[in-house]
């Protein structure tokens, strides 16, 4: 198992909860708009809408929803946030490797060198080679095919590397 933390992304994760938390408190005022002004308004009603809220947008570990005389207020959980937080842009990485073959770093390296692999498939199946759609039905077929993205995907790295002096893609 491998473990990293990615700063950049553990801020991502805070700013979009405080903006999810911030959607909810902006229902609830407008609840507590309606409730102070329609006097026949249903409570239970509008407690189940912003409870819904909270469920929908992963809230209610840690915000808590009270009524005080005819108003809701959301109270946050601060310990069980913290707790939450703690994990914010970690990952956990497993692989077969032992660690005296690779390094974490390599294991690293060959994770983020998948995000090419699978650009290069999604770009061989639309538009560098337009092989889409492809319906294969027997082994032998789908092994051809494989094989033929494979090889793709070989001579676009190796262009890559070759071009990659000259400031010009593969594509260009």
């Amino acid at each position: 198992y491998i473990y990293r933390r990615n700063p950049e992304r553990a801020l991502e994760t805070k700013e979009h909860r405080e903006d999810r938390l911030r959607t909810v408190q902006e229902k609830v005022n407008k609840e507590n708009e309606k409730l102070k002004i329609a006097l026949k308004a249903s409570i239970p009603a509008a407690e189940k809408r912003i409870q819904t809220m909270l469920n929908k947008y992963y809230l209610s570990d840690w915000v808590k929803l009270s009524i005080v005389e005819r108003k809701f207020i959301l109270t946050i959980n601060q310990e069980i946030l913290e707790k939450k937080s703690a994990f914010d842009g970690c990952y956990v990485w497993t692989t077969d490797w032992k660690a005296s073959e690779l390094s974490d770093e390599q294991v690293y390296c060959f994770y983020k060198d998948l995000k090419y692999v699978e650009d290069d498939f999604r770009m061989f199946k639309t538009s560098f080679l337009e092989v889409r759609p492809i319906f294969v039905r027997t082994e032998k077929s789908t092994r051809g095919h494989l094989m033929v993205l494979m090889l793709a995907h070989i001579i676009l790295r190796e262009l890559r590397n070759a071009w990659n002096q000259f400031d010009i893609t593969v594509e260009e």
